[in-house]
């Protein structure tokens, strides 16, 4: 469910920051492409349209990047301990990048490090949330009522389909279009490998 602070949006500044960080990374002679650019239809756009030709999952894999960064904002409040930066990535990968880019983010952006979960907690403000034992039953229970298999889904499978979709079989994707609600990841069953990094940062707004 997307955020709202005030009269914005969470889609309306991640997508001033995404327009910043790729105006950044231009200067220093690298290429960048967007899932979005705000011209989206914000009525149709939505789960199904994630995995749709045009979706975000699929453009990531047709571009054919090295890099996925997917970046949201949460606001909270009141200060506690779980505002503040939280990166996260998928298991059996070096942390390395992750905790660069928490690291950076309190540095330059004068914020705190969240701790919010200390089970999915890798580092500082690393976390690696993956599927937990009843949200797999859960899965298996849609499948059942809505009449395709399941899905092969594991405690070591990515929560976040940000994560999990686009780096084909290497991270667990699973969207094949079986599931009728949903679009088609076609790149699911790939070997495309692109390393993801979903940054949130809880923001306290007094």
């Amino acid at each position: 469910m997307e955020q709202r602070t005030g009269k914005y949006n969470e889609s309306e500044l991640t997508l001033k920051y995404a327009e910043k960080v790729k105006s950044e990374l231009e200067k220093l002679g690298l290429k960048v492409g967007m899932t979005r650019d705000g011209t989206e239809d914000k009525e149709t756009y939505g789960v199904y349209t994630v995995y749709n030709g045009n979706g975000r999952v699929n453009i990531v894999g047709d571009s054919k990047a090295k890099y996925v960064f997917s970046i949201h904002l949460n606001s909270i409040n009141e200060r506690n301990s779980i505002s503040g930066v939280e990166v996260y990535t998928v298991p059996k990968l070096n942390l390395k990048i992750a905790e660069a880019f928490a690291a950076n983010i309190v540095k330059y952006g004068n914020t705190t490090y969240s701790n919010l979960d200390a089970t999915y907690m890798k580092a500082k403000g690393v976390y690696v949330r993956t599927f937990k034992g009843w949200e797999i039953e859960d899965a298996v229970n849609d499948a059942r009522k809505g009449n395709y298999a399941p899905y092969t889904i594991t405690e070591n499978t990515p929560y976040l389909y940000m994560l999990r979709e686009t780096g084909g079989i290497a991270t667990g994707a699973y969207v094949d279009g079986r599931n009728k609600s949903y679009g088609t990841n076609k790149y699911c069953n790939s070997n495309i490998r692109g390393r993801s990094v979903f940054v949130r940062i809880r923001i306290y707004k007094p």
